[in-house]
Formats: structure tokens, C-alpha cells, sequence
């Protein structure tokens, strides 16, 4: 079975599916652990039922925020009044049957998921490959992205010719 992004996966109510992210945030609630799956197109609620194989049950107590992991599960509706109306997939959610740990991570020198973004400018830009992972910074490398490929297409269509400088000039062996 193919992985799918997080995103596709509100489509497939009662299907089997593979997902692949970070652990976002996770919940320990005793017989039960639930986490949030981040990939770039969003979030997903991942629910560890007790009647999964105790496997699978030991990967779930061990993972931490930022580990990467996939998860194989059905998706399932959530039940009414615990949709969360401020996700684009919070009417659905993944009943796990199997977990797998693929990296995991030391705890980030700053949060992720934190909208306020406390961490200050320096440790941000030390730590670059993590704050990248952060929402907004996604949101806005996207939007750049977007942009860019709107102006190209704009001038291609009127006849310009896309290209990137570097070919203009001689390359030098070894930076010399």
C-alpha cells in the first residue's frame, strides 16, 4: 500500500491507508494514546485504541514531538462534537493497526507547534531546518512558490524566455 498525503485522506473514510509525517503533539489518556501526524499539507489525529497489538501500543507510548513515523490505519469519521472545525481534516481521523518509528528526534530547542513563536531570531535561524517545519513558515514558503511560478507562466505565455542566470556565465572547476 502506497503512502497518501494527510491531506487526501479525508476522501477515504473506511479505506485503509498509509500515512508518513512528524508527531506533532501526543496524548497519553492511559489506555488510549492519540496524536496529531503532521506532513505538508496538514494535520491528522492518529487514535492508539487499546485493542491494538501491544507492539504497537509500546511504539505509541515511546514516540516524542518531532519523531517521524507512519502509520497504518482506517480512516474513520470523528464522532459528533469532536470535529475540529479548525482543521481542514478535523472530521476525520486514523484508528491505527500499525505504527512504525522511521527516525527518531532529540527535543527541538524550541516548539514547533507554538503559533507565538517565543524562540528568539538566533536560535530560530541556528536551528533553520525546524522552524522551516513550522506553520506559517510552510504557509509562506508555499505562497512564495505560487507567486513565482504565476509570474513565469505570465511571461511565458507573452513570449519571454525563462532563464537561470548561472548558465549565462563559465563555470570554473573547484570554485577557482
Amino acid at each position: 500500500m502506497n503512502r497518501i498525503l494527510i491531506s487526501e485522506a479525508i476522501n477515504k473514510i473506511g479505506e485503509q491507508v498509509v500515512l508518513k509525517g512528524w508527531v506533532h503533539v501526543r496524548r497519553n489518556l492511559g489506555k488510549m494514546v492519540f496524536f496529531d501526524l503532521r506532513d505538508m499539507s496538514g494535520l491528522m489525529q492518529v487514535i492508539i485504541p487499546p485493542s491494538a497489538d501491544a507492539n504497537t501500543i509500546e511504539t505509541a507510548k515511546a514516540i516524542r514531538p518531532e519523531y517521524v513515523v507512519a502509520v497504518t490505519g482506517t480512516v474513520q469519521a470523528r464522532k459528533p462534537g469532536s470535529e475540529n472545525d479548525k482543521l481542514s481534516t478535523g472530521k476525520v481521523e486514523i484508528l491505527a493497526e500499525k505504527l512504525e518509528i522511521i527516525s527518531e528526534a532529540k527535543t527541538p530547542p524550541f516548539e514547533i507547534e507554538n503559533e507565538d513563536r517565543q524562540a528568539i531570531e538566533e536560535l530560530r535561524l541556528k536551528y533553520r531546518y525546524l522552524d522551516l517545519r513550522h506553520e506559517r513558515m510552510a504557509r509562506n514558503i508555499k505562497q512564495r512558490s505560487n507567486v513565482i511560478r504565476y509570474v513565469i507562466d505570465y511571461l511565458t505565455d507573452r513570449g519571454f524566455v525563462y532563464i537561470q542566470t548561472p548558465i549565462l556565465s563559465k563555470s570554473t572547476p573547484e570554485g577557482a
